[in-house]
């Protein structure tokens, strides 16, 4: 089925007759289906609907009162199954080849979400009423539109949770495809349109239903009726650490695919993360640049994002921060590639992290694990900024060097750090010893083995304490959740790690 026909109707009953007899008459037969919702008509509507229940094509709903036509019509997109729904007002009288003609629109821009009349208002005043189109088309007016089920799918059709019952619908379903990048398209077509104003002599209060939604829609889209552009100059920081700011790629990379006009600039102490990233237009060091705030229309404090939310993984808590849904983004760097994967090639950092006594093991389970490796037949690189683990060859590396060497790596041990974060990115099996800190809170990667110790009951006891968190304690003499990574158990991870490799 190509086409789904949806008309929400309430009374006129003449014209919603005129309507279905060109619909019939002028559209592809067997390629398209007719759905009908009557609103609690009164006028002999609803008998007539019943008359047409004995065409294959068309199926007929029925509300007991007026619902308007916001939730009504999302009813039936959700009913639907044609590729294109088509949204028509029953006081239209359609045209020869009106449905292939405007389903051309699509063929003609891959990019075009909506496609309405060209007679239609299409521009939005400065009190976010339609007028018509004299400088920019801004909207397809719902009296007559066709998009992709797909897209409906995909980005919702009217928000009746925002609004309610008619008015300003189409002017924010067409804003709100354009700001995801989407275009909105018109054609001339000789269709009639006998504006019944059905909308009046109803027993609701119409007029103050338009007021609130008008209200809405202004303060919703104040900044695009303000400045008519999607563009936005948008500012995010994360000061540190690299591992934090690495975790902050993901948000980037949602947030553009959510607003892809907006100009990213990131500021950091550690640009080198977002070295070739291509979501982000400017980068800012903040070891050595100053920001001025006045020169974003848009400001992302992720310093202490998560730190304020100890019991949310990192990178859920940056997206609550920002307001953004993820939608499955992960972070990801563009500073390096692998050169292909070397089976045999081990990376270890073993070196302390300072200050954080609940993330560090003991320095001889790292060397066993790296003993089990070489048994294995691994070479084994150890990383960070001293090496500490016998028979291992030591690189002092620079982030790219660090980068392209962990991704081509086919295993990597060490602590909850940077290098850790660099792996998981690149898709690198990681054997991580957990103990203050729990790993679905620093995870994000179906490639991460923890090693926990056995018998400690106050393991993750990081999250639970006050926010924010920004250094880690232990209330024991000695951190025993990291005392207790045992060789055997890092072992134990190891096999884990390259039999699911």
């Amino acid at each position: 089925m190509k086409y789904s026909i949806l008309l929400v109707v309430h009374n006129h009953c003449d014209l919603t007759k005129l309507c279905l007899n060109s619909i019939r008459k002028y559209s592809p037969a067997g390629n398209y289906e007719l759905l009908i919702l009557d609103n609690a008509s009164s006028d002999g509507t609803r008998d007539f609907l019943r008359e047409q229940v004995d065409f294959n094509n068309v199926r007929i709903f029925f509300n007991e009162t007026n619902q308007g036509f916001m939730s009504p019509m999302n009813f039936l997109a959700s009913k639907a199954i044609g590729d294109y729904l088509v949204i028509l007002n029953n006081d239209l009288q359609v045209c020869p080849d009106w449905l292939e003609k405007m389903e051309y629109c699509f063929d003609r821009e891959v990019k075009v979400a909506l496609v309405g009349l060209a007679q239609n208002c299409g521009e939005i005043g400065p009190d976010g009423n339609g007028i018509p189109v004299k400088n920019q088309l801004e909207y397809i007016e719902a009296s007559c539109m066709m998009l992709p089920r797909a897209i409906m799918q995909k980005h919702g059709l009217f928000d009746d949770k925002y609004y309610y019952f008619g008015y300003y619908e189409d002017s924010d379903l067409s804003l709100r495809l354009r700001e995801r990048g989407y275009m909105i398209s018109t054609i001339g077509l000789p269709i009639v349109h006998r504006r019944a104003s059905t909308m009046n002599n109803l027993t609701i209060d119409i007029d103050g239903i338009r007021a609130r939604n008008s209200i809405l829609f202004c303060k919703r889209w104040a900044d695009y009726l303000k400045r008519r552009t999607f563009e936005k100059k948008v500012l995010f920081r994360r000061f540190s650490a690299i591992g934090d700011v690495i975790m902050a790629t993901a948000i980037i990379e949602a947030y553009k695919e959510r607003f892809p006009f907006a100009r990213i600039t990131f500021a950091t102490s550690t640009p080198w993360v977002f070295e070739n990233n291509p979501h982000v237009e400017k980068i800012i060091n903040l070891e050595t640049d100053l920001l001025n705030l006045e020169n974003y229309d848009e400001f992302h404090d992720l310093d202490f994002a998560y730190e304020r939310r100890p019991e949310m993984n990192v990178i859920e808590a940056y997206a609550a921060t920002v307001g953004i849904e993820l939608n499955g983004h992960l972070p990801r760097l563009y500073t390096a590639k692998a050169n292909g994967r070397d089976s045999k090639l081990a990376v270890i950092h073993a070196e302390p992290i300072p200050g954080w006594p609940g993330r560090n093991a003991p320095r001889n389970s790292f060397i066993i694990a790296a003993k089990n490796l070489i048994q294995r037949g691994f070479h084994i690189v150890e990383v960070g900024k001293i090496g500490i683990i016998p028979d291992a060859e030591y690189r002092k590396t620079s982030f790219p060097e660090l980068c392209a060497l962990i991704a081509s790596a086919s295993i990597f041990v060490g602590h909850d750090s940077a290098p850790f974060h660099v792996a998981q990115t690149y898709g690198v099996p990681a054997v991580i010893p957990f103990g203050a800190v729990k790993p679905e809170y620093r995870t994000y990667s179906n490639k991460v083995f923890p090693v926990i110790a056995e018998n400690v009951k106050c393991l993750g006891c990081h999250h639970l304490q006050d926010a924010p968190r920004i250094t880690q304690t232990c209330q024991r003499p000695k951190p025993i959740c990291m005392t207790g990574i045992t060789g055997a158990l890092m072992e134990h991870g190891i096999a884990q790690a390259l039999e699911e490799k």
